[in-house]
Formats: C-alpha cells, sequence, structure tokens
C-alpha cells in the first residue's frame, strides 16, 4: 500500500540525508544524525549502541533528546542480556515497539537477516535457539548487525520511518567506519613509508661504519628516532656469552661493556639469551618475566625490558636489541618489533661485516709489524741477506748486504754482482767480495730467493791461527817429558800423546788401532791402588786426584810415576778423563840415596851422641861447682836436643819412603805419659815455667807405648820452648767412651789462624818461631800426626793469638796389635 507522505517529512529526510554527508567520522556522523531527528521529526529523545566485538557489548555512543540532558556513554549492555537493547540487535528490521518508543537493530539490509529466522534462512547453523544466538551469530561472517537505534515518543506521522532511519543510521555508521578505517590505513602507510625511508636511511649510514661500536650507537639512535623507545639496550656475543655493551636511556648514552650485569651465558634463562638461541623476536610482558628479573629491576628502580629482538647476520646471532616505552609508557609491539627485528637484520650484517673489517684491519696491522720486525731482524743479521721476489725480480737487501755488494737497499736481479750467481742456481762456495771472504749460498721459498753472505774472514784467520797453535802444542807434546792419557769412564784409553814412544816405548797410534784398558799397563802390585785413584777421579767430576804408582813400559820394567787426574767428561771439547804421568824415576834414585846418607849419617852420629849423653849425666851425679854444673847441664841439653833432630831426621826419612813403623800392644798410657812429665820437671824448673800435670791413673789402649812417648815429648818440647817466664804449661789425659785423649796446653804468644792449617805439614816452622830464633826442624809436629794417624786417631790445635795453644791427641782403645805404617 502506497503511503502519501506529507512534503515537510521529505524535507526532513532531505535534512537527515544532508547530516549523514556533512560528516565522515562515526562520533560525530551519528550525533548530527541523532540531533536533526529530534529536531527535524519530532523524535522527543534519540540513542545509538554500537556493538564492540571485543567487548562482547553494546555500549552507548550518542545520544539526543529534549527536556533534561542525558548521556548514555555510560550504559552498556552485554549480548546475553535480558533488556529491549539487547533483544533489539537481534531483532526483524522493523525492531521492537514498547509504546511510543522504538528499539531499531541498526542493519543495512532491508531484508530480513538470516539470525531472525535461523531455520529457514541461516545455512551453518540453522538450530541456533534464541538464548544461543549472542553467542553464535555475532561471530559468523554473515552477521551485518552494527547496533540499536532507540527512538523516543516518535511521533505517529514518523512510525513508518522509523525502519528506514535505522538503515540511514546503518548507512551513517558503515560510511564512518569505512572513512576512518582508510584514514588509518593512509596514517599507517605514511607511518610504513616513514619508518622505511629511516631503515633505508640506516642501511646506507650504517655501511659506512668499520668498528662495532659507532654501529651499535648507530642502531640505538635510529630505534629512538623511529620509535621514541624510553630505553633501548644493546647486547653482543662475545664468545660464549651476552654481554650489553650500550645502553641509550631517553637522551643518556651509556657504555657498559666494563661494568654491566647483563653477562650471562647463552644458555641462560634471561630473555635475552632466549632471544638469541631462538633467533626471534621476542615480546614478554612485564608480568610475565622471571620472577628474579623481577625483583631484581623493581629493587633498582628500573622497569623491565619487554621487547627482544635479535642481531643476526643469516644463520649466526651476533647480539640481542632490546626495548621499552618506559614505566609510564605503553607496551611495545608486535608491529614495532617487526621494524626493530628488520633494523636489526641490517645491523647484523654491517656488524658482521664491520667484525670482517676490523680482523682483517688487525690482521694487516699484524702483518705491517711482522714485516716491520722482520726487516729490523734482517738489517741486524750477522749475516749478508738479499730478497729477492721470483716473479719481478725485485727485492731488498739488509745492511750487510748493501756493504758487501755495493748496492741500495732496493735491489734488481741484474744488478747483483755476477760472482754470486752460481749461489742462485742452489751452489754453495766462497766469495772474495771487498778483500773479504764470503761462504755464499741461496734458498727458494714461497716464490722468493733468499741470498745469504756469511763473512768467513774472521774465521779463515782464525782457522790458520789454530793449525799455528795445533803444530805447536803438537811439537811440544812430542818432546814433553810427560806422558798424557784421555780415558773414558770405563778406562779405556782413547788418546795419548806421541811422547808416549820416548817415555815407555809404545807406539801412540797402537792405541788407536787397539783400545785397551790403562790398568793394564800398572804394575801388578800397584793395580788396586790405580783403580782406587780411578774411582775417587770418578766422584770427583772436576777435582785434580794426585797419586804414585809404577807403570810397566816397553821392555817390562817397572818405573815410577807421579799422576794427576782429572775427571773432564762433561767438559765441552774434551769429554774424557786427563790423565798425565810424570816420571819419578831420578826422584826415587835421589830419594833413596838420601835415605842411605840419612841413615849412615845418623848411624855416625848415635854413637858419640850417646857416649856424650852418658858422660854428661856422670857428671851430673858429681859433686861439681855450681859453675861447672850448668856447663854439664848444657851439654846434656845440647846432646838430647841433637838426638831429637836425629831421630826426626829418620822418622821422616822413613815416612817420606814409607817405613814407617808403630808397633801397638795392651799399654797402660798413664804411666807412659807420667815418666815422660817427669822428665820434663828439670825443664820446668830451668825455664821458671809452673808444670800443672793432670792424669788419670788407667789409660788402657792398644798403642806403641814408644811412639806415644814420643808425640807427648814432641808437644811437650815445643810448649816449654815458647812459653815465658812466669808462665805456666799443663798436661792432662783421661779416657772417654773408647778413646783415650791427652792435651798439652801453654800460656806463650799463641799462632795466627791463617798459619794453624801448615803447622803439620813436613820441614814447616810458624814466623813466630822462626822471628823469634827458636831452635827447631820443623819435623816434630808433622812426625806426631803420622804417629797418631797411624794409630787411628787424631791431633788438632786450638789456639788464638797472645792466648797460648792447645794440642789434643785422641787415641782409640781398641784394637789389634802388629805393626802399623804411615806413610808421606
Amino acid at each position: 500500500m502506497f503511503f502519501r507522505l506529507p512534503r515537510s517529512i521529505f524535507s526532513a529526510l532531505e535534512r537527515v540525508h544532508a547530516a549523514l554527508l556533512e560528516e565522515p567520522r562515526v562520533a560525530t556522523a551519528t550525533r548530527r544524525l541523532l540531533e536533526v531527528l529530534v529536531e527535524e521529526l519530532g523524535v522527543e529523545r534519540a540513542a545509538l549502541f554500537l556493538y564492540n566485538p571485543e567487548e562482547r557489548e553494546l555500549q552507548g555512543e550518542v545520544a539526543f533528546g529534549r527536556g533534561p540532558h542525558y548521556t548514555v556513554s555510560t550504559l552498556s549492555f552485554p549480548l546475553e542480556g535480558d533488556g529491549q537493547v539487547p533483544q533489539a540487535f537481534f531483532a526483524p528490521p522493523e525492531g521492537i515497539r514498547q509504546g511510543g518508543d522504538w528499539f531499531l537493530p541498526v542493519v543495512a539490509s532491508p531484508e530480513a537477516p538470516c539470525w531472525v529466522e535461523p531455520e529457514r534462512l541461516c545455512r551453518l547453523a540453522p538450530r541456533t535457539s534464541l538464548q544461543e544466538r549472542s553467542r553464535v551469530c555475532p561471530f559468523c561472517a554473515h552477521f551485518k548487525a552494527l547496533g540499536v537505534l532507540l527512538l523516543e515518543k516518535v511521533p505517529k506521522e514518523m512510525e513508518a520511518l522509523a525502519p528506514l532511519l535505522a538503515r540511514l543510521t546503518a548507512l551513517a555508521v558503515r560510511s564512518a567506519h569505512l572513512y576512518e578505517e582508510v584514514f588509518r590505513s593512509r596514517e599507517r602507510l605514511s607511518q610504513e613509508v616513514r619508518v622505511l625511508d629511516q631503515v633505508a636511511q640506516f642501511s646506507r649510514e650504517i655501511i659506512r661504519h668499520k668498528s662495532p661500536e659507532p654501529l651499535v650507537l648507530a642502531l640505538a639512535q635510529t630505534l629512538k628516532a623511529i620509535f621514541g623507545f624510553y630505553r633501548i639496550t644493546v647486547a653482543l656475543v662475545r664468545g660464549k656469552e651476552l654481554r650489553g655493551v650500550l645502553t641509550l636511556k631517553e637522551e643518556e648514552v651509556f657504555w657498559t661493556e666494563d661494568r654491566t650485569r647483563i653477562r650471562f651465558p647463552l644458555e641462560a634463562p634471561d630473555p635475552l639469551a632466549q632471544a638469541a638461541r631462538l633467533m626471534k623476536p621476542l615480546l614478554i610482558p612485564r608480568e610475565e618475566l622471571p620472577s628474579f628479573l623481577r625483583g631484581k629491576h623493581q629493587s633498582l628502580g628500573v622497569v623491565p625490558l619487554v621487547g627482544y629482538v635479535p642481531i643476526a647476520d643469516r644463520e649466526q646471532v651476533l647480539g640481542v636489541v632490546a626495548v621499552d616505552h618506559g614505566p609510564k609508557g605503553p607496551s611495545v609491539t608486535w608491529h614495532e618489533l617487526r621494524y626493530v627485528d628488520a633494523l636489526a637484520r641490517v645491523a647484523g650484517v654491517a656488524l658482521k661485516n664491520a667484525y670482517a673489517h676490523q680482523e682483517l684491519f688487525e690482521l694487516s696491522e699484524a702483518l705491517a709489524r711482522e714485516r716491520e720486525r722482520l726487516a729490523r731482524a734482517l738489517e741486524d743479521l750477522p749475516v749478508a741477506v738479499v730478497v729477492l721476489e721470483e716473479e719481478r725480480y725485485t727485492g731488498f737487501a739488509n745492511r750487510l748486504a748493501r756493504e758487501a755488494l755495493g748496492l741500495g737497499r732496493e735491489v734488481l736481479l741484474d744488478r747483483l754482482p755476477p760472482e754470486v750467481y752460481p749461489a742462485l742456481e742452489g751452489k754453495r762456495f766462497h766469495v772474495e767480495l771487498g778483500g773479504r771472504t764470503y761462504l755464499a749460498s741461496a734458498q727458494r721459498d714461497s716464490g722468493l730467493w733468499i741470498l745469504s753472505l756469511t763473512d768467513i774472514s774472521e774465521t779463515q784467520l782464525l782457522l790458520k791461527e789454530l793449525e799455528t797453535r795445533e803444530t805447536r802444542f803438537r811439537t811440544l807434546l812430542e818432546h814433553n817429558q810427560d806422558v798424557v792419557y784421555l780415558l773414558d769412564e770405563q778406562g779405556t784409553i782413547r788418546y795419548v800423546t806421541p811422547n808416549v814412544r820416548p817415555v815407555l816405548g809404545y807406539d801412540p797410534l797402537g792405541y788407536q788401532r787397539e783400545p785397551v784398558s790403562g790398568l793394564e799397563f800398572v804394575f801388578p802390585e800397584d793395580r788396586s791402588l790405580a783403580a782406587n785413584l780411578f774411582r775417587q777421579v770418578l766422584a770427583a767430576p772436576g777435582q785434580e786426584v794426585v797419586g804414585e804408582v809404577r807403570v810397566v813400559n816397553a821392555q817390562g820394567e817397572p818405573r815410577w810415576f807421579e799422576v794427576w787426574a782429572r775427571n773432564l767428561l762433561h767438559e765441552p771439547g774434551v769429554g774424557g778423563i786427563v790423565v798425565t804421568l810424570h816420571d819419578l824415576s831420578a826422584r826415587k834414585e835421589a830419594e833413596r840415596v838420601k835415605e842411605e846418607f840419612i841413615a849412615a849419617v845418623s848411624h855416625e852420629l848415635r854413637t858419640p851422641l850417646g857416649v856424650i849423653i852418658g858422660l854428661a849425666e856422670v857428671l851430673q851425679l858429681s859433686p861439681l861447682p855450681e859453675r861447672e854444673r850448668s856447663h854439664v847441664d848444657l851439654i846434656l841439653d845440647s846432646a838430647l836436643r841433637l838426638k831429637t833432630m836425629v831421630d826426626n831426621l829418620l822418622d821422616a826419612s822413613r815416612l817420606e819412603a814409607g817405613r814407617f813403623e808403630v808397633y801397638r800392644r795392651p799399654t797402660n798410657l798413664a804411666s807412659v805419659l807420667e815418666e815422660m812429665a817427669r822428665s820434663f820437671q828439670a825443664v820446668a824448673q830451668m825455664a821458671r815455667v809452673r808444670f800443672t800435670v793432670e792424669i788419670s791413673p788407667s789409660l788402657p789402649a792398644e798403642a806403641d807405648p814408644d811412639r806415644v812417648a814420643q808425640v807427648l815429648g814432641n808437644l811437650l818440647s815445643n810448649a816449654f820452648k815458647f812459653t815465658p817466664r812466669g808462665g805456666e804449661v799443663r798436661l792432662w789425659a783421661k779416657a772417654e767412651a773408647g778413646w783415650v785423649e791427652f792435651a798439652v796446653s801453654d800460656t806463650g804468644p799463641g799462632i795466627p789462624e791463617e798459619e794453624v792449617p801448615n803447622l803439620f805439614q813436613r820441614y814447616y816452622r810458624a814466623r813466630s818461631q822462626a822471628s823469634r830464633g827458636a831452635p827447631g826442624s820443623g819435623l816434630g809436629l808433622y812426625i806426631s800426626k803420622a804417629i797418631v794417624e797411624a794409630h787411628g786417631g787424631e791431633i788438632r790445635v786450638d789456639s788464638r793469638p797472645g792466648q797460648g795453644a792447645t794440642f789434643t791427641v785422641r787415641i782409640p782403645q781398641g784394637g789389634e796389635g802388629g805393626a802399623h805404617f804411615g806413610g808421606g
């Protein structure tokens, strides 16, 4: 049925249409529409509730009406509610009428939608009940409802236009939505273009950086410029760990590598390490961060980072960049992370190139340093060196090569002297250059010729000098009377001087043809002594060992030789034991003659000395005047001293000949010592020296009483000789721990410390003794030491200048009797 509408209604519809075209935005367009509905069509009030799919609610958008001002922006109705607004959302196009109020679904289509009659119109869920529509239909692709239009007290002439007004409202809302979507798309596109421009600019600029530090700073500053992040933190992979290197917070830059707390293995649970391992961006809400991170950052007053993007080059992760918008800023979005990821990948390629450039630079620097060091080393070499490249036949020469060849530092092959060309062909030879002799040789290595010229002029001179010295030494050895052997550690003869032929009659080359042991040439009776000397030499490297042995010459005759041996097995150039033989035949013959002379003289002197001593003792017993008695005492003292001297000469001769005799037998040395002490009482009275004797009553020992008495006599004689008048000589003897010990001390001038080691040498007299004119032959202590050592004992002296001297003798109590011999 056709209704004839008043012109005023058409005018109102025209104004509604004009209102729809005035403003494209949803809020202003719908508000203008409601104003027209109220003011032009006579509706009391009008309100619009739009559907919010995220909240699943119908939310009051705008409202307009006559009378008191009211608003619906705070009203919302869940789809599952029972009120007129939710029911009208699923109602047919004509809506729900309640008295003079209309609740109209805002749907653009005039046809009944499928959710009104699902059993007839719906193909997806035709059996959807009224209660299930709010849960199922809004998620269907065919669901086109936008909201609900509420019209209160619509004039009767306008009631027929109510569904049309709802469709017009739907068109307005949809048009506004499309406009806003286009506007937002344009905004997004503009932002995309701006970001892409900045990414491109970043890519162009970052390629200029050749080291990681400015590259990392450029990345952080670009992210700040594009997205306005509150904080950007960059951590780089160092070995197998992540280490924070930079933080850009607001406008401040902090380089943190040496003091960062961001330093942990790539396997750590930290989101930075997780992003590095997964090689993809992570967006972690603050409340989902690990508790230890939340607690730590909160205690530091720092907001946790929420966006994590790996800095990677293809399959290799080089670091991670973390971003956030600060305590009061919004959350980082995936949209932002997508661009951060693009920038991070560009930075990854540039960072890999920077690492490669840095490594190449370091290698170049190292190579340059190595070349410089090589050049310095070649420059200071004591050998002339020329290095040539085979391809270009050019090279350089060091200082000695420049001096020897007359060249500059840069060398050409054809500028080399022709004399050295054979060396480049692999020959090794001597060449004369500038009056000096060189050993020329060359090597080829890795496309290089290395020509070396070793100056051997000094070596040649030394060789000539060595040849001269060798000739001189050979001549000396051939005419020397001492034969020198070189033995190995087994005693085998490895070398002998040529003079062995005139001294012993052996062919020196015979030892080399058939090596033999040196002991084979020693007289059989002396081989044990020679073997002992050899063992001593082996045990004391570098020390000299001296002895006397008999060596059999080529005629089978034994001859005495003095042996000096030194172990030089470990000395370079020797490597053996050097043995020198000095012929003692003449000395032995002289000693024999001397011994026979001393024995003959001593024998001839003993008879008259015995007569003189006997007569002097008889005269002492006769009544004589005091003056004559002193003369007799002087005669007896001189005769006894002469007898002692003769006895000492004989004993010294026997010692030198190795025939000194000591016969030990069980003896009480106390009586021997007391008797000798009594014999010196007269001497003490004459010298006016106090003589103190302390001898234990029993001193048993295995000893030669005559020889022990001789030792004590020598010690007492020396003590009285050097003790001044008014002084004291003290003798004491005791047995202790298996030893008989006796000592003689005096209050004389003492013995200087440097003279003590020489006191027991043959014919040695102390300087103080000689300077005072004291008589003596220097044999008493020498013989006393031999007697004591023949008993297995020891004698020592303790003295300080000005404090006298003490001679102590220790003889073992035990031992077997028999003859013992001591040798000098």
